[in-house]
């Protein structure tokens, strides 16, 4: 696969022209008044490319964002049904490594989706009920 040929992050918005995307170069892009916030759209196209820096542009366009959510979603389940058969004899470590990780996907969750906020706070207030 040959290397990627966009303009390397880290892009930001202009602080001169809140409608361009810039590197500390050269102008990226410029968004326009039309359809929407350009100010919004800016930032937007930023934050993703900068987010997005080290995933390859084919997994992106094959949607790997979305999948790694489904997939995030799916653990944090399982998680939650595991604590039900974690045996007593499990050390203390391993259960904090686990639930550990279990916060650090149900926060994951949180951001991508600010509609999942209830059910990760559900999510966690189950975890401490079952301590």
């Amino acid at each position: 696969m040959s290397q990627e040929k966009h303009t390397s992050p880290p892009w930001k918005v202009s602080s001169n022209d809140a409608y361009k995307v810039v590197t500390s170069s050269v102008t990226i892009a410029t968004c326009s008044a039309e359809p929407g916030n350009p100010i919004e759209n800016a930032e937007r196209i930023v934050a993703a490319v900068n987010a997005c820096q080290d995933i390859p542009l084919v997994a992106l366009e094959d949607g790997i964002v979305a999948e790694m959510v489904e997939a995030l979603e799916g653990a944090a389940k399982i998680i939650k049904t595991a604590r039900n058969y974690f045996p007593k004899s499990m050390q203390n470590s391993d259960r904090f490594s686990l639930e550990n990780t279990n916060a650090r996907i149900v926060s994951a969750i949180e951001k991508m989706k600010p509609s999942k906020v209830a059910w990760s706070q559900d999510q966690e207030q189950e975890a401490e009920d079952d301590q």
